[in-house]
């Protein structure tokens, strides 16, 4: 990167991060292109509105807008998917518990007077968590 004059220790994550957001949604804004398939338009556009980035060094920009588009769209997705399905299935095993415990109550009368939890609050939890961990990086992104 710096063979290509790019010095990375003056780049702020903040400002590298919405001049890839504003690149991705480029890329999105791509799919109501005119042109048959979009082929190309989102170069020229994002050419003509990132025009004072850009100078004759373009391969060293463009490896980076490739690099952050595959993490923007292939592997954020995938990780957000991941966690989503990983937060349903352990709600999920603590569902199948708790209805375990309450057979378990039904058919012996003794545990009943034992065991007073027969419920989870699992996904009321985690839907708090969720929501209180996207919230601070909606506010982290926007008022950093």
């Amino acid at each position: 990167m710096e063979k290509g004059g790019f010095n990375l220790k003056n780049l702020s994550f903040i400002h590298y991060l919405k001049f890839i957001s504003g690149f991705t949604i480029l890329q999105i804004s791509n799919n109501l292109s005119p042109s048959p398939g979009g082929v190309g338009s989102v170069d020229v556009i994002t050419k003509l509105i990132f025009q004072s980035f850009f100078n004759e060094k373009t391969t060293i920009t463009l490896d980076i807008f490739n690099f952050a588009n595959r993490i923007y769209t292939w592997f954020l997705p995938y990780f957000i998917s991941a966690l989503g399905i990983l937060t349903v299935w352990i709600g999920e095993k603590r569902i199948d518990y708790y209805q375990q415990i309450r057979q378990t109550m039904k058919n012996n009368s003794i545990l009943n007077l034992e065991l007073k939890k027969q419920n989870t609050n699992f996904f009321k939890y985690a839907l708090f968590f969720w929501t209180l961990v996207i919230f601070s990086l909606i506010l982290f992104i926007f008022l950093h």
